[in-house]
């Protein structure tokens, strides 16, 4: 839907030269009208004062108001970021094939909300958000399915913990539509136009620069004010700091896993000879005597780029050297 308030520019063209027009109607008047002298020019004089006291007084309120709004977005976002990253890692209790599932579906639902608070298109937000509305239906049914399975605390917690995740994107997006009322902007239009109109009145002659600076003053701050006060639009908008550093922190810790996962993956090691076996994992091996002649006593060497394990068997007073990488192992004792 299209809102005038979103267009800074437009905000500032159009309220420049509406005051200006109110200053020069009202020099139009005073060039028409008898001079203003003694009390009648005190009197003008003070009505001129507190009109533009009332007048910064409702651009202080409706700044304020801004402001407010402003901070309640930062701070949703970055509660949004706290309770994805929790639910993340509760996540990680859930059986395996679940957790990956769901940890999938969180990366983006991530990116998702990421995109939402970077986009200025009105189209493209509508299908930022459907997006975001599907993926917040599978991440309720991924978690779901394990509590009702199992009805467990810890099941019952992440439960929770999505549900906490799928309110805080329902608290952000109700901030970015509180908006400043239109009534607010109506008044604050209206009591600048008059203040323009008496500051006019109140010139003296033909004083065009003179002239200029209330519009210019008043055009200002009601652009500052609808820069602030807008969401996604102008210089002054949320940013997603806490969701992108969240997307970075992910990615970094899947990388590590993969890494992990790669290098210390399951094994089996066989040896014809002696029948000797090795199985387990790099972390934690086991080593087995399947010939029933001895036992093995296994010394673990490890150095920067693989594993050397170093089986002495109480068969042979040789000691033996099995080696393992991450790509592949060799026979045991050959």
């Amino acid at each position: 839907m299209f809102n005038p308030l979103d267009y800074e520019l437009l905000i500032l063209v159009l309220s420049f030269f509406c005051f200006w027009a109110m200053t020069w109607i009202g020099g139009y008047f005073r060039r028409r009208s008898q001079k203003l002298e003694g009390e009648d020019r005190e009197e003008f004089l003070f009505i001129l004062g507190g009109t533009l006291t009332l007048l910064g007084l409702i651009i202080g309120f409706t700044f304020s108001m801004a402001v407010s709004r402003y901070d309640l977005r930062k701070q949703y976002e970055e509660q949004e970021a706290n309770t994805i990253g929790t639910e993340y890692s509760r996540v990680d209790l859930l059986p395996a094939a679940d957790a990956t599932k769901v940890h999938q579906l969180l990366r983006s639902y991530l990116d998702q909300r990421i995109l939402h608070y970077e986009t200025g298109s009105n189209r493209e937000l509508e299908q930022i958000d459907a997006q975001t509305e599907r993926l917040q239906w599978d991440l309720w049914s991924g978690v779901a399915a394990p509590a009702a399975v199992q009805p467990t605390p810890v099941n019952t917690l992440i439960l929770a913990g999505m549900n906490e995740a799928i309110d805080s994107q329902g608290y952000a997006q109700a901030a970015s539509w509180n908006r400043i009322p239109i009534a607010a902007w109506g008044l604050l239009t209206i009591v600048s136009m008059f203040c323009n109109f008496l500051v006019g009145y109140s010139l003296p002659g033909k004083r065009v620069f003179v002239s200029l600076i209330l519009p210019i003053a008043l055009s200002a701050s009601l652009i500052l004010i609808a820069d602030i006060d807008g969401p996604r639009t102008g210089l002054i908008h949320v940013r997603p700091h806490n969701l992108t550093n969240l997307a970075d922190s992910l990615r970094r810790a899947e990388g590590r896993k993969l890494r992990q996962s790669s290098s210390i993956g399951s094994f089996i090691l066989n040896s014809r000879e002696t029948g000797l076996s090795v199985s387990g994992n790099l972390a934690n091996p086991t080593f087995r005597d399947l010939s029933g002649l001895g036992h093995l006593v296994v010394l673990p060497v490890a150095c920067s780029t693989r594993i050397d394990y170093t089986a002495t068997s109480l068969l042979s007073e040789e000691p033996s050297r099995a080696t393992a990488n991450p790509q592949g192992f060799s026979d045991l004792f050959r």
